[in-house]
């Protein structure tokens, strides 16, 4: 069994709080295709910027983008694969997952928080440059990565490897510890700090197998920053971490 990609609750979102302005709510009424009108309670296909509300399996048929204005809401009855696809949560885009999400990367510049499971056959990937991107894994939520092979007919398990990247206390003032996946650490693996204008403040290179990684805040400042862990030229992992003064 993978293990559990865990990060602090730093915010909760939910579906009244968030982005006051909406084009058009869509609301899948059966299992079936994105592309596919009649999905969807109103018969025609979402845009990038409507409301989208998944309560039932949806296969996507494009790759797909989550606007400055629109919002992603897979309940706990929804499932959505993006088979060989890619997600794009634009900045001001937002994302809740409180049921399944199967997609092979995703490029968060705004805020994709789960509640459910995300499984992604490569990884997320945080853009530190729009104020505020994060992913957010909370109440009971995990992220794994995996080899995702889904259609219509269900979904096959066959799991690759997870990612397991804490950072605890979070937010902290003093010291923080950064615990990794020693399976994910090679001898050409960095941990990155960014700050929240995309600069590189900080830089560790890290032993082979290497599990924990002390982060002190003098050496960085107080403010918001993006933890990014790089092997042999990937990005493997991220997270969001808050230094207090």
């Amino acid at each position: 069994m993978p293990q559990r990609f865990s990060i602090v609750l730093l915010s909760i979102l939910s579906f009244s709080n968030i982005n006051p302005v909406y084009s058009t709510v869509f609301t899948s009424i059966e299992n079936g295709y994105w592309a596919d009108i009649s999905t969807w309670d109103i018969g025609s296909v979402p845009t990038t910027q409507d409301t989208i509300v998944i309560e039932h399996f949806v296969q996507g048929t494009l790759n797909l983008v989550v606007d400055s204005l629109g919002y992603l809401l897979v309940q706990s009855s929804g499932q959505l694969c993006g088979r060989n696809l890619y997600m794009t949560v634009r900045c001001g885009g937002v994302v809740d997952n409180y049921g399944s999400m199967y997609i092979d990367s995703m490029f968060v510049y705004g805020v994709v928080t789960t509640y459910g499971l995300v499984e992604i056959l490569a990884t997320a990937y945080v853009i530190g440059p729009c104020p505020g991107a994060m992913f957010l894994v909370t109440g009971g939520g995990s992220v794994y990565v995996k080899n995702i092979e889904c259609d219509l007919t269900g979904i096959n398990d066959d799991y690759d490897r997870a990612i397991l990247f804490q950072v605890y206390p979070n937010p902290f003032s003093g010291s923080t510890m950064i615990e990794l996946d020693h399976q994910l650490v090679s001898g050409n693996s960095r941990l990155h700090i960014y700050d929240l204008s995309g600069k590189k403040v900080k830089s560790y290179h890290l032993a082979p197998n290497q599990a924990i990684q002390i982060l002190r805040a003098n050496e960085i400042g107080t403010g918001m920053f993006f933890i990014q862990l790089v092997t042999d030229g990937s990005i493997v992992a991220n997270e969001k971490v808050i230094v207090t003064k």
